[in-house]
């Protein structure tokens, strides 16, 4: 059986110390930006990972809301088209 001395044991107590990682910014992170608690834990390739699914999975969302909103969005466009064509007719006139 091996014995750790004192020094040693302080020694992998203070390198413990400053590299263990802490829950709360883990959190933080996961709240704040939903993929960075990944890079933090030094899960890089997972976090890439997620980093691509996340954009993929906005780029979705933001299709599906267009299947909403499009129909009203090419209204009010053709409507500021038309209201434009008829301003520039009354000056022309």
């Amino acid at each position: 059986m091996t014995v750790i001395s004192d020094q040693r044991r302080i020694l992998i107590e203070t390198q413990f110390g400053n590299r263990k990682k802490s829950t709360g910014i883990a959190y933080l992170l996961l709240i704040c930006t939903g993929v960075g608690q990944n890079f933090y834990l030094g899960r890089t390739g997972r976090g890439i990972l997620q980093l691509l699914l996340c954009f993929v999975a906005v780029g979705v969302f933001w299709i599906i809301c267009d299947y909403f909103t499009l129909a009203g969005t090419v209204r009010k466009m053709n409507s500021e088209i038309y209201n434009q064509l008829t301003l520039d007719a009354l000056r022309e006139s």
